[in-house]
């Protein structure tokens, strides 16, 4: 059964406990960007916590827009004084690979938070505020929201 499967069957604790974090010896930062992962990953300063960043393709999307959306992340990011890692992109074709992506970095990587422009982003997985509050429940990663650009 496909995440989307699960999802419209009301399973989106399974997709969030469901998911296989890729090997980390051997991997290739660029190896995901089919998945829809853009490989810009920064690393945390001592004072500033790792936050990642999620973010939903639209159709006609242009890269251009995509890049505005990733600064915007990661200015609201430092704002909040949060270091921005990779940025998470769901290619509409490819849901939810890059969901199950961000969990698999969410239990590796030591990042306190996800970033996501608006709750709209989260509403290609199903009910936005369920998937907020599962994710948030189930990773112990807050959800923050950092608006339009």
């Amino acid at each position: 059964m496909t995440g989307v499967a699960v999802l419209l069957t009301g399973g989106l604790t399974d997709l969030l406990r469901g998911w296989t974090p890729a090997p980390a010896e051997g991997h290739s930062p660029t190896a995901g960007l089919g998945a829809g992962i853009v490989a810009d990953e920064r690393l945390p300063t001592a004072s500033q916590p790792l936050v990642l960043g999620y973010v939903a393709e639209r159709f006609l999307m242009t890269v251009s827009e995509l890049e505005d959306l990733t600064d915007h992340l990661a200015t609201f990011a430092r704002a909040e004084g949060y270091t921005l890692g990779r940025v998470f992109v769901e290619r509409i074709d490819r849901s939810p690979a890059a969901f199950q992506a961000l969990l698999g970095a969410l239990e590796k990587q030591d990042a306190q938070a996800v970033v996501i422009p608006t709750m709209h982003h989260l509403a290609v997985l199903g009910d936005s505020t369920v998937v907020r509050t599962q994710m948030e429940y189930l990773t112990g990663a807050r959800v923050l929201i950092a608006g339009r650009p």
